[in-house]
């Protein structure tokens, strides 16, 4: 089967919204600070190698990972393009059912797919001591194993084989629990009307403020933001029953969902090489509906 060697850990349907006039992104890689400020297509944004591919002992390769977030991209693609061509109309979402469950399926599998999220798990060394204590359990109930049986379990290209697939079946699989909650609460909208003003774009393109010491999806006063387009982000916060509509003119709300973006992400993006620069050196500060005069 022939597939992409090269994957996008975040879309390029999602990357186009931000570009500058020439279709480019200026961005940051904070795994190279030295490097400062660059700009590069999408293309060559937001993208590893075989960074959803499984593999199998004999070198097979399997792309139903990949397969199946372009499936999710492909149908959200129209529904994000709506909500923001709405937003800046000012107009209420009016999302149909159907519409509403593909852009949460979206937004569960964004969360889940980046590697700056799912990397942060010491998957590796669990993986390693697990195989390690398979091992030791056969040789106690078996009789010893031989060594180049054990060199093979224990090789740690197996292990890192195995630790990929573990990952991607995990990835692939919807979480119930994700999925109950996003369901639970309602959607909303945040609209930058200040032309100086503008969202990022990162490698985890999400903004999460907590709410009495809570970060959890499960309380209703937990926002959750994702920048759509620089003017534009989708939130998820309250009840299935609420829709708010969120116009921005408060440069400190701006701010914080972009230092909570940067916060997450080894790689932030945008037309801005000016706001690129500045994001890193911000930190977030309270509630983001708060600020914009919108209580819970």
């Amino acid at each position: 089967m022939n597939f992409p060697a090269r994957q996008h850990t975040v879309p390029k349907m999602l990357q186009k919204r931000f570009v500058d006039r020439d279709g480019l992104l200026w961005f940051h890689d904070k795994r190279r600070p030295a490097q400062g400020v660059r700009r590069a297509q999408p293309k060559d944004l937001f993208v590893e190698g075989h960074v959803y591919t499984i593999e199998d002992e004999a070198g097979g390769r399997s792309a139903a990972v990949e397969s199946l977030l372009g499936r999710v991209e492909d149908a959200a693609e129209p529904i994000v393009e709506m909500i923001v061509d709405r937003t800046r109309r000012r107009l209420p979402l009016d999302l149909s059912a159907d519409d509403r469950a593909i852009i949460l399926l979206f937004v569960h599998y964004q969360m889940r797919r980046s590697p700056d999220l799912y990397r942060r798990i010491t998957l590796d060394a669990d993986v390693q001591k697990l195989f390690e204590d398979s091992v030791d359990e056969w040789k106690q109930a078996r009789g010893a194993v031989e060594q180049a049986e054990r060199a093979r379990i224990l090789d740690p290209r197996n292990v890192a084989r195995n630790a990929q697939r573990v990952r991607m079946q995990g990835l692939a699989q919807i979480s119930e629990k994700i999925m109950g909650a996003l369901d639970a609460r309602g959607l909303c909208t945040a609209l930058i009307s200040r032309p100086n003003q503008n969202f990022v774009l990162g490698g985890f393109p999400f903004a999460r403020f907590a709410a009495g010491g809570r970060t959890d999806l499960g309380h209703p006063n937990v926002e959750l933001w994702l920048t759509l387009a620089p003017d534009v982000a989708l939130g998820s916060y309250g009840h299935r029953s609420d829709e708010r509509r969120a116009e921005i003119t408060n440069d400190r709300a701006v701010r914080d969902v972009n230092s909570l973006i940067s916060r997450g992400s080894h790689v932030i993006a945008s037309a801005s090489a000016d706001l690129v620069r500045a994001v890193a050196r911000r930190n977030p500060t309270k509630d983001f509906l708060r600020q914009l005069g919108c209580p819970g």
